[in-house]
């Protein structure tokens, strides 16, 4: 029996072969099953070396379209920090810049 205690949000790794990298998890979810055994649901993280080249295709297309989606957002947010701004310094009001 392991004395390691684990909780929901840790990050656990497993050996699957003693010539083989551990695999990185998650823990999403834990459970105790009715014989007191407990199930772990877990997120699995891969190693580009260890996915296929089109899934390596496709994660990279969603994270540039992600970024630019992020970089879209920042945009709309630095307009209207810009136009509260300009307002502010109509107002009277001291305005800083960083």
């Amino acid at each position: 029996m392991s004395a390691n205690m684990y909780r929901v949000g840790d990050y656990v790794f497993f050996e699957t072969s003693s010539t083989a990298p551990y695999q990185i998890r998650r823990i999403e979810e834990l459970n105790k099953t009715q014989n007191g055994n407990v199930e772990a649901k877990v997120m699995c993280f891969y190693r580009r070396r260890d996915i296929s080249n089109t899934l390596i295709l496709l994660a990279d297309k969603h994270h540039i379209l992600h970024n630019y989606a992020a970089q879209e957002d920042h945009l709309s947010m630095t307009t209207t920090i810009v136009t509260d701004l300009q307002w502010s310094s109509q107002a009277g009001l001291t305005v800083l810049v960083f």
